[in-house]
């Protein structure tokens, strides 16, 4: 008896511990995750006793020959191998060192991968937060990939499926149901196995049961059940597949359970603990089991019965789930170095870009100097240029009006010896009409009124061709001048005296002072100023 009243006293302090641990769990629920195969680097037929070495063979020729994507790959499967062999140390160590060299390399695939074995210990240790961070992460990056062409269906399918998982556990019923809608579109438009389908029908059943719909709910866990019962083991995959009893068993035992059908409730949980787990991942699942089972003893009066089941479940939970033990204290270490390291990677970051910043800013001020300095350069040379353009011109144009000035003074130099010649053969021809009436005086003077040509068509040719611009520009100051000004303007610019002038002309000298006159009233000049200067100003 005494026996029997210590055993009913530790059911009594277990009971809260099965609290506890269904605050842990929330529910039961099924997961079928990449196993270390899944990266292609073993032979489907090795052994597992040789798959470690096998591997840990792989990753070391893989880093003598640097090939990253090879080390990547062979520490994903180490840590698959681990997880099956519930090392759970070694494999969030290996996961750890897979995931900082991944987003190192910067592969978006090597980097989705890691993050979904991440996701998946983080899953089993029941790290929420971590694993829906991990899991969105890596089904962002499966569904770019899938759109470029990089992975299969089957992948993104996957991809979603473990969003499923993650939804059941935390029973968000709706975001559930809208990845299982995903998965049935991905699985209907392409040819998948019966087996992704069952387990997927295990989460229609989960959400069936959370919308009341019970009766529906224990249908499709039987139809499961019997399809799963007619799977023959032929290899570890299909033992791993069938394994998947455990949980819709369990599920069913749930379920008869809750309905108050106590004895049904106990030949599924009595089923479900009979199966073996190959994978090692419903280990975690057998401990809640025997919980359930221990809970359901209790209340059908088996207490000695029921307390067997909580030691079982108890033991589990210690050994695997306590992250104090040595055993699984690579769970704290790798999240905590990790997070440090993301820490460390973004102060390393932020320091770079201000490092980078700053040379940016150097950069700029020395190009601000140095556009600065050009245009300055630029503008002086300019300046400069035009300078010695305008000295140029200036001096170009002093020279020019000191050659025109003298050719000017040439041609009324010339003019006025044409003056002085053609009064000279005027006198001699009024000499040879008076003294001389014969044929051949005749025929001299009008010999020489043919050589004599007009003295002013003679003049205004040669001014014109040295002063191309002057009439032009006479006319834009005074536009009212007649020809008969524009004469007299010539003559007045090349000093010619007023008896020149009427020589010249073939006018009388009062002729060319009236002229004057009516050329100072054309042009509005005050009497202060003198014409002279003003038609030589133009």
């Amino acid at each position: 008896m005494s026996v029997l009243k210590f055993k009913y006293l530790n059911i009594r302090l277990i009971l809260l511990f099965i609290i506890l641990n269904f605050l842990f769990f929330g529910c039961l629920q099924g997961q079928q995750f990449k196993t270390y195969k899944f990266e292609g680097l073993l032979h489907s037929k090795l052994s597992i006793d040789s798959v470690e070495i096998k591997l840990n063979k792989i990753y070391k020729d893989a880093e003598l020959k640097s090939d990253t994507t090879s080390i990547i790959k062979s520490l994903i499967s180490l840590s698959a191998y681990y997880r099956k062999q519930q090392d759970y140390n070694k494999s969030f160590n290996k996961t750890g060192d897979a995931l900082f060299l991944s987003e190192e390399f910067n592969d978006p695939l090597l980097i989705a991968k890691c993050y979904e074995e991440f996701g998946v210990l983080n899953y089993l240790f029941k790290q929420d937060g971590d694993v829906v961070e991990s899991f969105k992460k890596s089904h962002l990056l499966y569904r770019e990939l899938y759109k470029n062409g990089l992975v299969s269906v089957e992948q993104l399918y996957r991809s979603y499926y473990n969003l499923t998982l993650y939804y059941q556990r935390i029973s968000d019923v709706d975001s559930l149901k809208l990845y299982i809608d995903s998965c049935k579109v991905i699985s209907n438009n392409h040819s998948f196995n019966l087996d992704s389908k069952l387990f997927l029908k295990e989460k229609e059943s989960f959400y069936l049961r959370h919308k009341g719909k019970t009766d529906e709910a224990i249908n499709l866990l039987k139809q499961i059940a019997s399809e799963l019962n007619n799977i023959e083991i032929i290899d570890d995959d299909t033992a791993n597949k069938k394994s998947f009893l455990i949980i819709v068993y369990a599920v069913l035992g749930n379920v008869y359970r809750l309905n108050n059908d106590l004895d049904t409730a106990r030949m599924y949980y009595e089923k479900s603990l009979k199966i073996k787990c190959f994978s090692g991942e419903l280990t975690f699942y057998k401990a809640y089991i025997h919980e359930k089972y221990a809970e359901l003893l209790h209340k059908m009066g088996d207490a000695i019965l029921a307390y067997d089941n909580l030691t079982i479940a108890k033991q589990i939970n210690d050994t695997y789930l306590n992250t104090r033990t040595d055993g699984n204290r690579g769970f704290i270490v790798v999240n905590n170095y990790y997070k440090n390291q993301l820490v460390k990677k973004n102060n390393e970051l932020v320091t770079n870009n201000l490092i980078l910043s700053e040379k940016k800013q150097e950069v700029l001020r020395f190009r601000i100097l140095f556009f600065i300095t050009l245009s300055t350069l630029i503008i002086a040379a300019l300046i400069i240029w035009n300078r010695i353009k305008h000295i140029k011109h200036k001096k170009k144009q002093q020279n020019s009006k000191e050659v025109l000035e003298h050719k000017n003074k040439e041609l009324t130099a010339n003019m006025l010896k044409l003056i002085e010649r053609d009064q000279i053969i005027k006198q001699l021809k009024t000499f040879i009409e008076e003294k001389d009436s014969s044929k051949s005086a005749k025929t001299l003077l009008k010999s020489i009124e043919h050589t004599s040509g007009n003295l002013w068509d003679e003049f205004n040719l040669r001014f014109t061709s040295l002063n191309e611009d002057f009439y032009r520009r006479l006319k834009q100051k005074v536009s009212n001048l007649s020809a008969a000004d524009l004469k007299i303007c010539a003559l007045i610019k090349l000093n010619f005296t007023g008896k020149e002038m009427a020589y010249l002309l073939g006018i009388s000298v009062g002729s060319i002072h009236v002229s004057r006159h009516r050329l100072r009233k054309k042009m509005k000049l005050d009497r202060d100023v003198n014409l002279t200067s003003f038609i030589n100003s133009i």
